[in-house]
């Protein structure tokens, strides 16, 4: 840390050292231990004797990786929204082979490599990596072996911390000094006896003073989440560079999903943290990598129990088994609780004249509005010949919100499309430094007075309904700023006590 202060910022650094914060204190509560009940053990028998070692090894083992499991736990349900309860039998299986053997294998290798040139180990190392990552594999495929946990503020973890460090550190004070000697006895007799001995009374009373803060405050967090209005849409455009992604929630608990982005990491990271382990509709706008790339990924990893597309998708054999699978065009419409969802594009009758293949698949891209009070338009990759072909619509094009088409690209800036949508906010998923130039200058002009939203600029883009008004949150403005005055400092507080 003296040397790179930055560290400290360092997932890898925060969670190696709680883990061995927690093992010393585990230490420390094993020497306690141990010197209360370990005893002179030279008149039994051999077998009873290393019958017993051996049950004091594996006990020490067990607490070692017990306290490293409950110290990380709640960093590793802030950033990853889960709670491992098969990490204690993964450490104790994997954590040796890795320490004695892959990791001195790989250091002495690595020690020969510089005087020689040649890693002499390395397929031992090589099959002693394989080991430990396919154990891990194994062992995270059984049944219950995290519960999965929704995003919580970090104030919340902060206070656990605080109090349960505190606690332990006061409590290895208390066990060093003296034993508090007897209350005194009136009248020749104790009139009042305490099921539990002083010491005990005031570990406990110490467990309760030192735990109250963080419990208190989880308690309240939790009372504040079950009884806030939820808005009645939330609609998360991620970042998911070069590609499109979006997550919408309504007040009911539907959970829709427009296009994947090109590998769907974001989108199962965001539903993780989100709590979610279903997704009820998947929509996929057309076939082009940027939007259906992440396919598989979602239906691997949560329960998809819908899929709509345009009707010209090929999904690989087996993929949509025990999904249900719809193919929509221009007239449908699907009403679920709160909210309704039209479909603009495409249509049977439409074929396209673009002259690249590209081209002409974006233009089939599945255009539907999702209508609350307010109303949010999803465009996929249309381009002009497309949108020309919707403008006519008019007022059943209208919408509040926009997801600009094919990422703010030029062949995509149809003014009269624009002007008949006239939103009040413009979304562009847009990939940092791109070498397409999107989103292209011409459209940014044509969306006029709208409020623009860039993912490559502002990451995430939350935009929510509440009450008939929109409200939008950007993961820019989400993060803790650098800041020299103390309104900015506030703000930063106020952080604390957020979630996404």
């Amino acid at each position: 840390v003296i040397w790179n202060p930055d560290a400290l910022r360092s997932l890898s650094f925060q969670l190696s050292f709680l883990a061995i914060l927690f093992i010393g204190f585990s230490v420390g509560y094993m020497e306690d231990k141990d010197a209360v009940t370990s005893k002179d053990t030279e008149d039994k028998r051999l077998f009873l004797r290393f019958f017993t070692s051996g049950l004091r090894i594996f006990r020490t083992s067990l607490l070692l990786t017990l306290a490293a499991s409950v110290g990380t736990a709640p960093l590793v349900a802030y950033h990853f929204h889960y709670f491992s309860l098969i990490s204690p039998l993964s450490n104790l299986l994997v954590t040796p082979l890795i320490g004695f053997v892959l990791l001195p294998l790989s250091l002495f290798s690595a020690f020969i490599f510089l005087l020689t040139g040649h890693y002499v180990f390395a397929p031992l190392v090589k099959v002693a990596a394989d080991i430990s990552v396919s154990l891990v594999m194994a062992i995270s495929r059984f049944p219950f072996a995290d519960i999965k946990i929704p995003a919580f503020p970090a104030i919340v973890g902060i206070f656990f911390y605080v109090g349960v460090v505190s606690f332990l550190i006061s409590n290895r004070k208390r066990e060093s000094s003296p034993s508090p000697s007897s209350p005194p006895i009136e009248g020749g007799e104790i009139t009042t006896k305490s099921p539990l001995p002083l010491r005990e009374r005031v570990r406990v009373r110490g467990i309760i003073v030192f735990l109250l803060p963080p419990m208190t405050i989880l308690i309240i967090y939790l009372f504040i989440s079950i009884f806030q209005k939820k808005p009645d849409i939330s609609i998360t455009y991620l970042d998911v560079g070069q590609g499109d992604a979006a997550v919408v929630e309504t007040s009911k608990g539907n959970i829709i999903v427009i296009d994947t982005g090109k590998t769907g990491r974001e989108l199962e990271a965001y539903l993780r943290y989100k709590g979610k382990k279903a997704v009820d509709t998947l929509i996929i706008t057309h076939a082009d990598n940027d939007h259906s790339g992440g396919v598989q990924r979602v239906i691997k990893k949560f329960k998809v129990k819908e899929v709509w597309d345009n009707g010209l998708l090929i999904y690989p054999d087996g993929i949509l088994k025990n999904v249900i699978h719809r193919s929509l065009e221009r007239g449908d419409e699907i009403s679920l609780e709160g909210i309704t969802i039209m479909v603009f594009h495409p249509y049977k009758g439409f074929y396209t004249y673009a002259e690249n293949e590209s081209a002409s698949e974006n233009n089939y891209s599945l255009v539907v509005k999702i209508t609350g009070k307010k109303s949010f338009l999803f465009t996929g990759d249309v381009e002009e010949e497309a949108e020309e072909d919707m403008a006519h619509l008019n007022r059943w094009l209208k919408s509040d919100v926009i997801k600009v088409p094919h990422h703010g690209g030029r062949t995509s800036a149809n003014q009269n499309f624009l002007n008949v949508v006239s939103s009040e906010i413009a979304v562009i998923s847009v990939g940092k430094n791109n070498p397409y130039g999107h989103p292209h200058a011409s459209t940014i002009e044509m969306l006029g007075n709208a409020k623009i939203c860039r993912t490559d600029r502002d990451g995430a883009v939350k935009i929510s309904e509440k009450d008939g008004q929109l409200e939008v949150k950007t993961y820019k403005d989400f993060q803790f700023a650098k800041t020299g005055n103390l309104n900015g400092e506030i703000r930063n507080l106020k952080r604390l006590f957020e979630v996404w």
